[in-house]
């Protein structure tokens, strides 16, 4: 009996920095591919190099359509740039932003895959767009790291005013494309960035789970093994995430690191993920050590913030049905 080909609309949001693990990535998505299903990949940027983007190219296969949208080409990336000030100056790239505007940005799908590029997968990624939405808005999982951390889990209460098994991290979801737009998220979401401008730590995804917050559906963090993911809590991951500080193309010894190196051989930009390593010094990585206390630290002021999420009450800013 033939199986049945699922179309899976599949989204990245990069920089030139990140094309070269977002190669990585891609090779191990189409490994442990079902041949049966068919991916449109939508690779979201501000300008990747040309050299870059032809080299993704050679990744495209029958199976494999993959197309590049320049956020400055459409009326979206121009409203955003214009309000970059608003957007808050002190992040280096828009394109975090991105996955909040997919749903409007492509009303032809009415669901799609997010996925950071800093991920390795070991199973078919399709089974993760086949979850069962119902009428949720997004499916992702809990953000273990915050949720495990003494200053995470006071920001979390303190900050946005929310459990902490209800954050979820942003880097992977499953988002109904439909019922964003029905609930206008993005309106919503550019309505309170306005307003407010909360200082936050995490931007995008402290926006995404305070407006989602009650419609999200909790997935399996196999689907999303993150750094800081006690190794009990997932034996067998899915899909490794290499979140926040320490990558594997910039220290050893990284948990679940030999699968990044796996699919890295393969990839067209190892030579160029050999020599990102091999050129981080010493001190590069000392200071990069340094950046997860102080993220928390920085956590811990927002919560003494006279403004912020918790404070202003806007959490369910979606309501309930």
């Amino acid at each position: 009996m033939a199986q049945t080909s699922t179309r899976i609309p599949l989204f990245f949001s990069v920089d030139d920095r990140y094309v070269p693990f977002l190669s990585v990535a891609l090779t191990s998505i189409e490994a442990h591919a079902n041949p049966a299903d068919q991916y449109d990949v939508y690779i979201l940027h501000e300008g990747i190099a040309q050299t870059y983007q032809e080299r993704l190219l050679k990744l495209a296969t029958s199976q494999f359509n993959i197309r590049f949208m320049k956020m400055d080409d459409t009326s979206l990336g121009k409203k955003m740039g214009g309000d970059q000030a608003k957007l808050r100056g002190d992040y280096v790239t828009l394109t975090i932003y991105f996955r909040l505007f997919i749903a409007d940005m492509f009303p032809q799908y009415d669901k799609a895959l997010y996925l950071d590029a800093d991920i390795t997968v070991l199973h078919d990624i399709g089974d993760l767009y086949r979850t069962d939405l119902g009428d949720k808005l997004i499916a992702a999982t809990e953000d273990t790291f915050l949720s495990h951390d003494e200053r995470g889990t006071r920001y979390v209460l303190e900050a946005l005013g929310m459990p902490t098994n209800e954050y979820v991290n942003s880097g992977v979801m499953v988002m109904n494309l439909k019922a964003l737009r029905e609930t206008r998220f993005s309106d919503v979401f550019l309505q309170m960035m306005n307003q407010y401008h909360f200082h936050t730590i995490a931007p995008d995804q402290d926006y995404l789970n305070v407006i989602t917050n009650g419609h999200i559906k909790y997935l399996d963090p196999s689907w999303n093994d993150l750094s800081r993911t006690p190794p009990e809590l997932v034996p067998n991951p899915k899909l490794v995430h290499y979140n926040l500080f320490r990558k594997p193309w910039h220290f050893d010894n990284v948990k679940d690191g030999q699968y990044f190196w796996e699919y890295a051989k393969d990839s067209d930009f190892y030579p160029d993920i050999l020599k990102i390593k091999a050129d981080f010094t010493p001190d590069q990585q000392a200071a990069e050590a340094k950046k997860l206390d102080e993220m928390l630290d920085y956590a811990i002021q927002i919560t003494q913030d006279k403004v912020n999420f918790r404070t202003a009450g806007v959490k369910n800013a979606i309501p309930m049905a």
